[in-house]
């Protein structure tokens, strides 16, 4: 049976509030997220030289989640959904002091909307897709 992990943490920003998550989940540590991050960056750049978007975009999204990840995990922060995930690129950007990093997780959400559903318009891809690389590398960076 798997391990269930439960987190509780606070947002504070215009509202303050409680957020509790509770999942089975398998512990990873920073380390492996890091280095899953690193291969799926990789499997994504091989899926877009090959044309297939919707595989290449469903990795990088991967590569930024698990970049993420790590980071937060590093420093004992609650992830298990994409809303802490996304709190964690706020709370990234904060503690360097680059809001760049929050405006490149949502470019990656972006990416994760097209894995599903093929929509991204070429040139939205091109241009957001160095930005998203960009952000895996700097947050592995952070670990």
């Amino acid at each position: 049976m798997p391990k269930l992990a439960s987190s509780t943490t606070e947002i504070n920003g215009p509202v303050t509030f409680r957020v509790q998550v509770t999942m089975a989940t398998k512990t990873m540590s920073p380390s492996e997220h890091r280095q899953l991050a690193i291969e799926l960056l990789a499997a994504s750049d091989e899926a877009f030289e090959q044309d297939e978007v919707v595989e290449g975009a469903m990795k990088l999204w991967e590569a930024a989640a698990h970049a993420v990840t790590a980071a937060a995990v590093a420093r004992g922060w609650p992830v298990g959904d994409r809303r802490l995930l996304k709190f964690a690129a706020e709370r990234l950007a904060k503690e360097i002091g680059d809001p760049s990093i929050a405006g490149a997780y949502a470019g990656a959400e972006e990416f994760s909307r097209h894995r599903s559903r093929d929509w991204m318009e070429d040139w939205q891809r091109d241009a957001d897709r160095p930005l998203v690389r960009d952000l895996v590398r700097r947050v592995l960076g952070l670990e």
